[in-house]
């Protein structure tokens, strides 16, 4: 076991100018590097500075940053991890899962702030592998303003580093909860927000098949926001006539041949879609369930989506019947639906139009 030594006076002079000179933010991109080249000390270290910090009587952060700093230096005598660092500042580690961490930071050349997510390639299983491989190649060859947009992707040891916009306001489940259910007009914005981007996934026949608030981003103000489709680490691809069988996604947003282990197509983003479009209007999802059983047999035994009685007199005819559409049981939708999902609003007379 490796001692973690707190006392900065045992900290040597020449240690100290050396420190001084590595800004902490590159520290900790540094060693993030680190521990997926998977050098054997920087690995132990990182073990060690996890237990130690595991122990919230520890007032451990001296002892934290000072091996944060000595494992920089070290790094930083490497030229060829200099190379792969000298382009990103990294900030803020937000967000961390099995597979996969997101990290805010800066790219030092152009001063913008980009989101860095880090996937571990060692554990994902085959099918996530091929969906990483349909992220990498979907979101390499769009760029649209309502995806998110991927401006570098670099391998190293074990993992790959996907540099993409960073979005600085919330994601739609969060605007949702803080404004509850939203006026008809900006679900209808949202909505064809969303349709446009459905169209691109389309022609790039690629299903997104994890579509859900928490996936979809918000940039700008209120009275100019815009929608970034997100997190394509389910996707996959699939051309007309063949279908997917693979159970996966969010299941109070997943279409119920999913749910049942059925074969689907991209249909099933429009499933999603229609669930997005419902919580928007009410604020609260259409279905839901103890278990995923039970949430099967609440969808299979609907007879009338459970729409708040409040808003259904305000609602336009046609903005309940684009969700009865999108939430049918084994739906039937023609291709051309995509097209209509772009809603025009008439600001004179607040009619509605459909594009088919």
């Amino acid at each position: 076991m490796m001692h973690v030594d707190t006392d900065p006076d045992t900290q040597t002079e020449a240690a100290k100018q050396d420190l001084a000179n590595v800004p902490y933010a590159n520290a900790v991109g540094c060693l993030m590097y680190a521990m997926v080249l998977t050098r054997p000390d920087i690995a132990h270290v990182i073990s060690v500075v996890s237990r130690y910090m595991a122990q919230p009587e520890k007032d451990c952060w001296k002892a934290v940053k000072w091996i944060l700093g000595l494992s920089a230096i070290h790094l930083s005598k490497n030229p060829a991890h200099h190379e792969k660092t000298k382009h990103i500042d990294v900030k803020l580690h937000f967000i961390r899962n099995e597979v996969s961490r997101v990290w805010k930071a800066e790219h030092l050349s152009s001063g913008d702030v980009v989101a860095v997510k880090q996937v571990y390639v060692e554990k994902l299983n085959k099918h996530l592998k091929s969906s990483l491989d349909c992220e990498l190649n979907f979101l390499s060859s769009v760029n649209h303003p309502n995806i998110i947009l991927l401006f570098d992707a670099f391998p190293a040891e074990n993992c790959i580093f996907l540099v993409v916009e960073f979005c600085a306001g919330v994601n739609l489940s969060s605007y949702i909860q803080l404004h509850g259910r939203v006026p008809e007009q900006t679900a209808r914005k949202f909505l064809q927000q969303l349709g446009a981007s459905l169209e691109i996934l389309n022609s790039h026949h690629i299903i997104h098949r994890d579509l859900k608030p928490e996936n979809i981003l918000l940039f700008g103000l209120d009275d100019d926001v815009m929608l970034k489709i997100a997190d394509f680490g389910l996707s996959c691809t699939l051309h007309p006539g063949n279908y997917a069988e693979k159970v996966c996604g969010s299941p109070m947003y997943m279409a119920p041949e999913v749910l049942q282990f059925q074969r689907y197509d991209e249909k099933v983003d429009m499933w999603s879609v229609g669930a997005i479009l419902f919580e928007l209007l009410n604020g609260y999802p259409p279905f839901s369930g103890r278990n995923n059983v039970q949430l099967v047999r609440n969808i299979n035994s609907c007879k009338h989506l459970p729409f708040s009685q409040l808003i259904v007199p305000a609602l336009h005819p046609d903005c309940v019947d684009m969700c009865l559409k999108l939430l049918s049981a084994n739906p039937v939708i023609p291709h051309s639906l995509l097209n209509s999902l772009q809603w025009i609003v008439c600001p004179s007379t607040n009619s509605i139009t459909i594009d088919s």
